[in-house]
This record gives structure tokens, C-alpha cells and sequence, in this order.
């Protein structure tokens, strides 16, 4: 009876990527087949014959001939698709009529296709309510999918990885993870591979260091108005992936606008986005894109809504309700293990919960999500509409960045920090990792000691407080 209940308010809904309607059983015509193979490509799925294509009115079958049509059913999936698709098929009675309810569960063996077409013609997808031809990448990432592996695991392809960004790579993970990290702990997280006692680069290697991917690129833009028009700011954002997070977040704080509230005694300075929420949408655009697809994240600047495009839509057959729930399913398993690592993310999957949870707690409207079945968005929304101002002061000392936490952690943990040892921390740049130290300095958490050419900064809380000469306004670090 609940299935039923369940059919009837599918019925009202309409077609969609897991349900498709049919009219009658097609005794020639088997376009039906595709959307068979592709709902095992997908999430699953159900098909109802005696069901109206379009309005969704119940038509039925003819009772006499609906065990012939089951038996004929079968044995044309059997004959027609591989890797062999077991569809559940069950007789519903729906306003006194009959119908064929045909579930097809998601397949473990991708990517299926009709053998009469081979692979890749043959293998078919669900667009929204629609059945169509897998474009190349779709067929290349269910490939990966039947065979359990994840694209940034596997070989790059190219030369030897260069001694020195291993060397660099090494030191960026054990200074934010807090551990000593070697070559073999590389190995072992498939960063790169051994083959026949050669070490290989893997994607996530070169996704982590020199980057020679032109599509694995942030795009960044600030528009007049609440359509793409007229830029006021952009930026393509080149480099490893890690740097580029960086560089879009600070991208996206000078864009929006800086708020002032006295909270008791204390003048307390937000932006009108949640900074950790900005940051966990911008890690999961670069963390769960899809790289096979040859297209860029986006962050796009409006006057009324901030959105971050990621290519390639919920990965492994999970649903948006899941993932906003905080179920997750991990395209790329090298680099979101790294980022664990490395302190940027959870495994626990709670990104969008969190960003949901962030803007709840600062009483602006929540996100929305949007999948696509080809990429990613979500959308922030701006409290008030209007030209953004520039921010000349820093945030407030309650919600550092998590490049600057990572720096002050050090401070505390080491006593003090250079520039260089900054940018070994973080992988930033020269002038990205001196914002950082001044804007800490600004706030209080650090002092500079010694001139120009051997600065350090020490934590406050501990540093003695000597003589200093006097400062500039911008000083220049090592």
C-alpha cells in the first residue's frame, strides 16, 4: 500500500531523472532499453507502462496480456543490455487500472550499454527527465566507477615527478597536518606510484603541485547588476589547487561587503557571507569536481547572490537530499584524503549541513544547491543588494581564515614564524603569506620582531616585548 501511495505522488510530480513514463509496452520500438541502461548507469530508477507520457494520466494495460508483456520484457533486457540488468518487475493496480512497474536498482558493474551499439555508443545517461547518448568523460568516469577507481589516483601519464615538488609537497603536509610525512606515506596514499622501482606521478600529484591541467582552474568574476554582463573584477585562478582555494576566497572578501555590529563592550566586524562557509563551498568545488570534464569552477559576483559553479553533478548515485543531510560519496578519494590531511576538510561529509548550519547561525538566508546531473552550484544570497564595498580592515579575531589559524597554530606551537616558513606551511605566495602576518598583526595575535631582512613574528601571548623600530605600513617579509 505504500508503494502505491508512493507511485501516486511520483505520478503527480511527473517525469524525472528516476522516472519515466510509457503509454503501452512497444512491441518494435525498444527506445525503452536506453532508459533502462540508463538508469543503472545512474541512481536507479522506475519505469511505468500504462502510464500517459507527459500528463501522467493512468491509461493501464489489458490484463489478458500483461504476463506475456512481463515475460517479453525480460527477455529483451536480457538479450539487449550488458553487463546483465536484473529489473524488478511488479503489477500495480492504480485507480482501478493496471500497470507495469519496471525498478531498475543502480548498477555495480558501469558502464552498461545495448550490445547491439557497443561501447560508447551504446551507453545511455539520464539528463533531468531525459535519456541521452554519455558524452566521452560520462563514459570514461563509469568506467572508473565499475571498476572502483578514482580519477586522481591514476598515472598522469607524464615525466618523473621533479625531486623538489616532492620535496615541497612533503614539507606543505607536514607542517599543516602536524606529522612528519615521507615518500612512502605518498606511496602509500597513492599520491604517486612504484612501477618496476620508478616512481610515477599520479593526478592528485600533479593537481597538488605544478598543475599542467589548463581546465583544473578557478574562474573568478564580480559583476554590475544580477546578471552576467559587465565585470568589475575578474581573475583565472592557475597553480596547485590548494593555492587556488586560497586565491578564490580572498577573491570573494574583497567583493563582498564587511559589516560592523558593537556586541557589549566590543565592535565586532563580519562579512556578509560567513567566511567558513564561503571556504568549505570553494574546497568542495575543488575537491569534488569532475576533472575529466574539460571546464573550469566558477565564482561568480552578483550584486544580490554569490554563486560557485563545480563541473560534474553528485557523484556515485547520491541524492541531493542525502547529501544535504550529510551523507557523502567521494569522487576524487586521493585528494579529499590529502585535504583531510592537511586540516582543510572532514570526512564526514557535512559540507553543505555546515554551510546551511554557518548562515543559519548569522541569520542570513541558507544556501541553495543545485545538481544538474553536469555540475554543481551553490548559492549564497546577499543580505542587502547594491555596489560592494572594499574592506581596509580585518575580520574580526573570532573568525580567522583557516590559512591564518594554521599560521598562528605554528606561531604558538614554535614560538615564532618567517615568511618563508609561512609559505612551506600554507603554499602561498610572498605577498599572499605577508596579508596573512599583517592582518594577525593588526589584530593583535602576533608582533614582528627584527628588521627587513630576518623578520619573525611572535605570538603575544608569549613574545616578550622588545624594542621595535619603527614600522611602514607595509613592511617586506623573507
Amino acid at each position: 500500500m505504500a508503494e502505491v501511495l508512493h507511485l501516486k505522488n511520483a505520478l503527480r510530480k511527473g517525469e524525472s531523472p528516476t522516472l519515466e513514463f510509457k503509454r503501452e509496452f512497444p512491441v518494435r520500438d525498444k527506445q525503452y532499453l536506453k532508459t533502462i541502461v540508463a538508469f543503472a548507469n545512474g541512481n536507479g530508477g522506475h519505469m511505468l507502462f500504462g502510464i500517459a507520457d507527459g500528463s501522467g494520466d493512468v491509461i493501464g494495460l489489458p490484463q489478458d496480456d500483461i504476463f506475456r508483456v512481463m515475460d517479453s520484457l525480460t527477455d529483451a533486457v536480457a538479450d539487449a543490455c550488458a553487463p546483465p540488468i536484473m529489473p524488478e518487475i511488479r503489477i500495480r493496480s492504480i485507480e482501478g487500472k493496471t500497470i507495469l512497474d519496471v525498478e531498475v536498482l543502480p548498477g555495480q558493474n558501469k558502464p552498461y550499454y545495448l550490445k547491439k551499439e557497443h561501447i560508447p555508443q551504446g551507453v545511455y545517461v539520464r539528463v533531468g527527465a531525459t535519456t541521452r547518448r554519455a558524452e566521452p568523460e560520462q563514459v570514461q568516469e563509469l568506467t572508473l566507477q565499475g571498476r572502483h577507481q578514482s580519477y586522481d589516483e591514476l598515472p598522469s601519464g607524464r615525466e618523473l615527478p621533479d625531486p623538489e615538488l616532492i620535496a615541497q609537497l612533503l614539507r606543505q603536509i607536514s607542517l599543516r597536518s602536524g606529522k612528519e610525512v615521507t615518500t612512502d606515506k605518498l606511496l602509500g596514499w597513492n599520491v604517486l606510484i612504484r612501477r618496476k622501482n620508478t616512481l610515477l606521478p599520479t593526478n592528485a600529484f600533479e593537481l597538488l603541485t605544478r598543475n599542467p591541467f589548463h581546465f583544473a582552474t578557478i574562474q573568478c568574476a564580480c559583476f554590475k547588476g544580477t546578471i552576467k554582463g559587465i565585470f568589475i573584477d575578474k581573475a583565472d585562478l592557475e597553480g596547485p589547487v590548494q593555492e587556488q582555494i586560497e586565491q578564490a576566497y580572498q577573491f570573494v572578501l574583497r567583493h563582498i561587503r564587511l559589516e560592523a555590529s558593537v556586541e557589549g563592550l566590543y565592535r565586532v566586524e563580519r562579512y556578509e557571507i560567513p567566511e567558513e562557509a564561503l571556504r568549505e563551498a570553494i574546497i568542495n568545488a575543488v575537491v569534488h569536481r569532475n576533472y575529466l570534464q574539460h571546464a573550469y569552477i566558477q565564482v561568480a559576483i552578483y550584486d544580490d547572490r554569490l554563486e560557485i559553479i563545480s563541473p560534474g553533478g553528485l557523484y556515485g548515485g547520491l541524492t541531493l537530499t542525502q547529501a544535504e543531510n550529510g551523507t557523502s560519496s567521494i569522487r576524487n578519494k586521493v585528494l579529499a584524503d590529502i585535504f583531510a590531511k592537511m586540516k582543510l576538510v572532514e570526512h564526514w561529509g557535512t559540507g553543505l549541513l555546515k554551510m546551511k548550519q554557518l548562515c543559519a547561525q548569522a541569520h542570513i538566508p541558507l544556501p541553495t544547491f543545485r545538481d544538474d546531473e553536469t555540475s554543481f552550484t551553490v548559492t549564497f544570497y546577499r543580505a542587502k543588494a547594491g555596489t560592494p564595498t572594499f574592506p581596509a580592515t580585518p575580520p574580526s579575531k573570532t573568525t580567522l581564515a583557516a590559512n591564518a589559524q594554521c599560521i598562528l597554530d605554528y606561531v604558538h606551537q614554535h614560538g615564532s614564524i618567517t615568511n618563508r616558513q609561512g609559505r612551506e606551511l600554507t603554499g602561498l605566495s610572498v605577498s599572499g603569506v605577508r596579508a596573512i602576518l599583517l592582518q594577525l598583526e593588526k589584530s593583535g595575535h602576533v608582533i614582528a620582531v627584527g628588521d627587513k631582512k630576518n623578520r619573525r613574528y611572535q605570538s603575544t601571548e608569549t613574545a616578550p616585548q622588545p624594542e621595535l623600530p619603527p614600522l611602514t605600513a607595509n613592511p617586506e617579509c623573507e
